[in-house]
């Protein structure tokens, strides 16, 4: 999309940001700093809905972003 229009990308990074999917990648990656525990540890926790597997594609998806 950026090499499309910049308007686009900036509209669509920011639909992602506020993505269901997205909040729960960061509630996960900052509990995990905030307790000094691994990310893994907390997967399968009442609160934890998003898996270890979804994590790591979506750091891939945010490497190939940038």
């Amino acid at each position: 999309l950026r090499d499309e229009s910049v308007v686009l990308y900036l509209d669509a990074l920011t639909a992602w940001h506020k993505s269901p999917l997205y909040m729960d990648y960061m509630r996960n990656i900052t509990r995990a700093l905030k307790e000094k525990r691994k990310i893994s540890a907390l997967e399968g926790e009442d609160n934890s809905k998003i898996k270890l597997e979804e994590i790591l594609a979506i750091v891939n998806m945010e490497k190939e972003l940038e």
